[in-house]
């Protein structure tokens, strides 16, 4: 039995007030995403957590597609129920953004990439031991004069962290933080950084992200590498597995433009932090988004985040890409 069962179960008793304050404690995700919010309303983690607690998966898929073929009739009532309070569906039984991603789960890969709109590339290799699948496809871009980083989208954190770093030292603000495990380490999560700069004197409860992103938006080469002196100085893990100077030319091949937006999309889309791409390959300027596949197929979040980074960064992302990796 997982630690949010007591919560989930007063949940679809139809006890919010009660489920509220039995789940607020609890974050997923390596501690950083709530599973839901001081509404009542269960985060799209939340609801995935759910589903997998309660087995509800395959019932669920069956029943959304109903749902999506304008058949709720066929729906049972306890069910639909249950739809409406995981925020699979809204008052009038139309599937919200969250059911919709619910469902693309439920279908084959090939069929995931076509409603989602991304590029599908199929890659077939030599099988070699003791060799991880998404190594395969960072030889195949490094190949074409791409760098990559295989971290599921840590390389942007990282960058953001360096971006603000001075400007936490300046504020006298690292007694909040142990530098060894600085704050944004985990895949592409902002939330550190939110909570910690509502006790900045500049920083009311609304004008946060204004504060981050001005911040950002000053970033050069020099305040990166002085950033990264700084954790190198501490000691800090989040530099052990990168190249510096593939750091810089990164930067510098997303340009702070890119940076900026990233970091605001970040920012208003806080579930996104999960299902973030595996690759992230880059040359020249341009960044591709890569997620790996071999004998499995998207998850909710990365239906989700995937989805998202199309619809609301294609301008600047304008490749985000998945490839099924097949070993010969």
């Amino acid at each position: 039995m997982s630690v949010y069962k007591r919560g989930f179960d007063l949940y679809l008793d139809g006890n919010i007030s009660e489920a509220t304050q039995a789940l607020l404690p609890y974050k997923a995700n390596y501690g950083a995403i709530p599973v839901i919010d001081d509404r009542g309303v269960l985060t799209s983690w939340g609801c995935e957590l759910l589903c997998a607690e309660y087995k509800l998966d395959k019932v669920f898929n069956t029943s959304l597609a109903s749902v999506v073929a304008n058949s709720i009739e066929g729906v049972a009532p306890e069910i639909r129920t249950q739809f409406q309070r995981c925020g699979l569906i809204d008052t009038e039984h139309k599937v919200t953004r969250n059911g919709y991603y619910k469902l693309i789960e439920s279908l084959p890969l090939n069929e995931q990439v076509a409603r989602l709109g991304i590029f599908h590339e199929e890659l077939a290799f030599p099988k070699e031991d003791k060799k991880k699948v998404e190594n395969y496809v960072v030889d195949y871009f490094e190949q074409r004069a791409f760098r990559c980083f295989a971290d599921e989208g840590q390389i942007f954190s990282l960058l953001i962290s360096l971006s603000l770093i001075n400007e936490l030292d300046r504020l006298n603000k690292y007694s909040k933080f142990d530098l060894k495990h600085p704050p944004a380490t985990c895949g592409v999560n902002l939330r550190t950084f939110w909570n910690d700069f509502a006790s900045f004197p500049f920083c009311a409860t609304d004008d946060r992200k204004i504060a981050i992103l001005e911040i950002i938006g000053q970033t050069t080469k020099e305040r990166i590498c002085s950033g990264i002196e700084m954790l190198q100085r501490a000691g800090s893990r989040q530099l052990r597995y990168y190249d510096v100077n593939a750091i810089l030319e990164f930067f510098e091949s997303l340009g702070l433009d890119r940076l900026l937006k990233i970091t605001s999309f970040l920012l208003d889309n806080p579930d996104c932090d999960t299902g973030w791409p595996d690759i992230t390959a880059f040359k020249y300027g341009e960044v591709v988004l890569i997620e790996v596949k071999q004998n499995d197929k998207l998850r909710f979040s990365q239906a989700r985040t995937i989805s998202e980074l199309v619809s609301k960064l294609g301008a600047i992302l304008p490749k985000v890409q998945v490839c099924k990796v097949r070993l010969t």
